[in-house]
C-alpha cells in the first residue's frame, strides 16, 4: 500500500492521538507513507500514547514527511517511534520526546531546529552511515537540543560521514538543564558548545 498525504493550501493541521489505535493510520503489510506539505503548514501532531499509537506499522514500512513550503512543525511524541521528515523550505522545527526515538531529519533550507527532551532520557546517537540516525544539514541552521529531565546523553561519532553534516551556516548548542551525564565520543573534528546549568556530570 502507498499512502499519500498532499496539502497544497494553507493548513492548520493538528491531530491529538491518546487511544490504543483508533484514530491512527495502521499498517499491516508493506507500506510507503508520504505526507507532502507545499503550502503554508501549521503542523502540530500530539501523540499521547506510550504503544505507538501515532502510526502503528507491523510491515515493511517507509515513513517519509516533506515539507517543501513555509512550515511550523511541532511533532510530540511519547511512545516509540520512527520516523523521516526532509524539509526543503524554511521551517521551525520542534520536536518533543519523551520516549525511544529513532529519527532523520534532513534540512536544506533555512531551519530552527530544536528537539526537547523533558522526561528521563537516554538519548545515545551511533551514526554509523549517513542514511540513518543522521541529521543532514545544508541550509542555515539553529540546531538547540534542550535536555531539561534526568538524561544521559551519548553521542558516538565514529568518521565525518556518521556526524551530523552541516554544510550551511550553523550554531549548535545543546542546553542542559536538569541532572545531566554527557559524555560525547568524537573521532573526528566537532565543534560544539553544551551549556550545562543543573547537576552535571
Amino acid at each position: 500500500m502507498n499512502y499519500t498525504q498532499i496539502f497544497t493550501g494553507t493548513t492548520s493541521y493538528t491531530p491529538i492521538f491518546t487511544g490504543t489505535t483508533r484514530n491512527t493510520p495502521i499498517f499491516n503489510g508493506t507500506t510507503s507513507y508520504t505526507p507532502i506539505f507545499t503550502g503554508t503548514m501549521s503542523y502540530t501532531p500530539i501523540f499521547t500514547d506510550t504503544t505507538s499509537n501515532t502510526q502503528i506499522f507491523t510491515g515493511t514500512t517507509s515513513y517519509t514527511q516533506i515539507f517543501t513550503g513555509t512550515t511550523s512543525y511541532i511533532p510530540i511524541f511519547t511512545g516509540t517511534t520512527s520516523y523521516i521528515p526532509i524539509f526543503t523550505g524554511a521551517a521551525s522545527y520542534t520536536p518533543i520526546f519523551t520516549g525511544t526515538m529513532s529519527y532523520t531529519p534532513i534540512f536544506t533550507g533555512t531551519i530552527s531546529y530544536t528537539p526537547i527532551f523533558t522526561g528521563t532520557m537516554s538519548f545515545t546517537p551511533i551514526l554509523t552511515d549517513t542514511t540513518r540516525k543522521t541529521p543532514i544539514f545544508t541550509g542555515t541552521t539553529s540546531y538547540t537540543p534542550i535536555f531539561t529531565g534526568t538524561t544521559s546523553y551519548t553521542p558516538i561519532f565514529t568518521g565525518t560521514s556518521f556526524t551530523p553534516i552541516f554544510s550551511g551556516t550553523t550554531s549548535y548548542t545543546p542546553i542542559f538543564t536538569g541532572t545531566t551525564s554527557y559524555t560525547p565520543i568524537f573521532t573526528v573534528t566537532t565543534s560544539n558548545t553544551p551549556i550545562f546549568t543543573g547537576t552535571t556530570s
